[in-house]
């Protein structure tokens, strides 16, 4: 599931419905717009997604604004039981998978034939957004991500589940500040996962999946053990490590790159083996990639590996097949030995997501018998579909020539449709503020409706917000009007002379409160003439830069709009401290114009209130916190205002969280006797 990188993501098998190929997606699903409730709790944002068997949809709760990511099944699919089957088993499968590198299931909702899945959403993006920006990954973060994905398959096996569909696009990234990649990481998408069974040593042969990431013997037989999770992760490692996949190669080998690290490339052989018995288990394989990322320095890449003709990187559309009754794995056998012959297989991947209903194996599965020329009837030409359908296209085509010739060509300017864009993607401040912006603009009556998202992440926010609206072409500040219903303090233009930020066409959305994980949607009316839907949405995007500018502008020396301007946190001590007092600890803002130490945002020991400035950030007081970083030679009061040095050491540090500002650590300092 895939939104645009940068803002609030939640990204999974399912395609972005920029993807060119999602406009053919149809409708969508239950026939849902922006705006609509989804069930009694819920109201969608907007459709961020497509795929097999649903759509995603950013959604909120009503009454907190609480974002989540909302997979609604599509209607053409709720009346086939394999696919509803496999839709509601995602979320027994989710609910029984509590662990902290899987997507949460939070919700699951079913009224009026709409079936839902409710999960929070992930801000970070997917591991195929960061592969499409940034190339292969260097190797030690690679591999550091893989011990995690690796982690979380291996809780889920030992609960009986399988993923079955590993793979870049599964993959999300939390998106928490002060976390590193690899804690970030979050698998996604267990809608297609199968139960291993507790009785005997059968096999589930659930038959769906991505063919570039399926081991052989899914890929042929419609085989899942848990040595499927393993070989896709393999897939995806490779894949990480040079931007490419495996190539494949005899029977069921494959051909690893021969840029990668021989001791890495060894451990990909493993979990690649054609023997699923001969793979590693999930565990084993975590602990070998956890010691070789160790080996390696954070700065070494290896180059794309372009030698290849099939396996390329790009969008990878998961295949649903059919199903077939469980079969006895054999340990030892090749596949053919094991599941024999004349079992369907996958075939070539498409650029859309396929679907097949249930088959039996004595069935004909793909396509009907041939019928030879010899034996084909005889028909008239004007019998033929093809025929007619030229016949009717051409008469359709004169026809609309005809109409516009006979208007000459006036009514084109009249029915001209509205012009759409949005801001492009960009990483979320290091507050936790997200910024999206999308606009329709309608050429006829020369109106603009702007729509500003403003997401956080776990903490809340709450404060001034900048915004730019520059002038069209380098022209007057254009004419604007706000719908402020979310906005507590209203709109009003930013006032240089209280905030110091002086920028022509800027305002001040005054008082706008972002619950933790949250969205707030602030829009505005503008009036303005665009003389083509490039400088529409040139102009939007405009608005973004300019705004990022401002906010970012070293010259400016003010406290105002923190949750936009505030870069990072400093945490100051002395550099030494005698044991048993109390040690000051000094909370320094960094501003674009640098550490600010004579506006501290607090001083402990504190007496009084947080500050404005720390209840901008972090509006919640559980999430500021202060704690022992030299093993218990410091004491932190139980409500967080006084540090206490306890005992000597010659190193010590105090660590801290403020909202989402995390891993706060101030420099060495020393604990010394009297």
């Amino acid at each position: 599931m895939t939104v645009p990188a940068g803002s609030p993501q939640y990204s999974g098998s399912e395609r972005r419905d920029a993807h060119p190929a999602s406009q053919a997606a149809g409708q969508p699903a239950g026939g849902l717009v922006a705006g609509a409730p989804l069930g009694s709790s819920y109201r969608l944002l907007r459709r961020v997604g497509s795929g097999a068997v649903g759509e995603v949809w950013a959604a909120t709760m009503s009454g907190s604004w609480a974002l989540y990511a909302a997979k609604v099944l599509r209607p053409e699919l709720a009346e086939n039981p394999v696919v509803l089957e496999s839709f509601v088993r995602e979320r027994s499968v989710l609910l029984a998978l509590s662990h902290p590198h899987i997507v949460p299931l939070t919700d699951m909702v079913v009224e009026g034939g709409v079936l839902a899945l409710v999960m929070e959403f992930q801000h970070g993006g997917s591991l195929r957004q960061k592969l499409d920006s940034e190339g292969p990954l260097p190797v030690r973060l690679a591999l550091s991500l893989m011990v995690q994905v690796l982690n979380a398959v291996e809780f889920a096996h030992r609960q009986g589940v399988m993923h079955l569909d590993i793979k870049p696009e599964n993959v999300l990234l939390s998106g928490v500040l002060g976390e590193s990649l690899d804690q970030q990481v979050r698998v996604a998408d267990f809608g297609i996962a199968s139960f291993t069974g507790s009785a005997g040593s059968g096999a589930s042969r659930s038959f769906s999946g991505t063919p570039g990431y399926m081991a052989p013997e899914r890929s042929a037989h419609g085989v899942a053990t848990p040595a499927v999770d393993v070989y896709a992760c393999a897939v995806t490692l490779h894949e990480l490590l040079v931007a490419a996949r495996p190539l494949p190669a005899r029977g069921g080998a494959v051909q690893v790159s021969p840029q990668i690290p021989a001791e890495v490339a060894e451990v990909l052989h493993g979990m690649l083996a054609e023997n699923p018995a001969q793979r590693p288990g999930a565990a084993e394989a975590a602990a070998k990639l956890r010691l070789l990322a160790e080996g390696f320095a954070t700065d070494v890449v290896l180059p794309r590996w372009v030698e290849v003709s099939s396996g390329a990187v790009g969008y990878t559309p998961t295949v649903v097949h059919g199903a077939e009754p469980a079969v006895s794995a054999v340990p030892g056998q090749n596949v053919t030995e094991l599941y024999g012959a004349g079992m369907p297989s996958l075939g070539q991947a498409q650029n859309e997501t396929v679907i097949r209903a249930p088959f039996a194996v004595e069935q004909p599965v793909y396509v009907p018998d041939e019928v030879g020329e010899e034996e084909e009837p005889a028909r008239s030409p004007l019998r033929r579909p093809l025929v007619w359908g030229a016949i009717l296209g051409s008469l359709i085509l004169v026809g609309v020539l005809a109409f516009v010739g006979l208007n000459g060509g006036k009514g084109a300017s009249k029915t001209a449709e509205s012009w759409s864009a949005s801001s492009r993607s960009s990483a979320s401040l290091p507050s936790g503020l997200g910024t999206r912006i999308e606009g329709t603009y309608n050429p006829r009556d020369k109106s603009a409706r702007l729509t500003f998202e403003f997401s956080s992440q776990k903490s809340a926010l709450r404060g001034d917000i900048l915004q730019v609206l520059p002038g069209v072409e380098g022209g007057s500040c254009a004419s604007v009007t706000w719908d402020a219903g979310q906005v507590s303090s209203g709109v009003s233009k930013n006032q240089s002379s209280v905030t110091a930020v002086d920028v022509p066409c800027s305002w001040n959305l005054s008082g706008v409160s972002i619950p933790a994980n949250g969205v707030v949607q602030v829009r505005a009316n503008v009036s303005a003439e665009f003389k083509d839907s490039r400088a529409f949405e040139e102009w939007v995007n405009r608005i973004d830069s300019e705004t990022s500018k401002a906010i970012s502008d070293r010259e400016v020396r003010s406290t105002a709009y923190p949750i936009q301007r505030l870069r990072s946190i400093e945490l100051r001590v002395p550099s030494r401290v005698v044991n048993q007092s109390v040690l000051p600890v000094t909370v320094v803002p960094v501003w674009p114009s640098g550490a600010d130490e004579l506006n501290p945002l607090m001083v402990l020991p504190r007496t009084g209130e947080f500050s404005t400035l720390v209840q901008a950030i972090s509006p919640d007081a559980q999430l500021i916190s202060f704690s022992d970083g030299c093993s218990g030679h410091v004491l932190v009061s139980e409500d967080q205002r006084v540090v206490t040095a306890l005992s000597v050491t010659s190193k010590c540090r105090v660590n801290a969280q403020i909202g989402n500002f995390t891993n706060l650590s101030s420099s060495d300092f020393a604990i010394i006797t009297r």
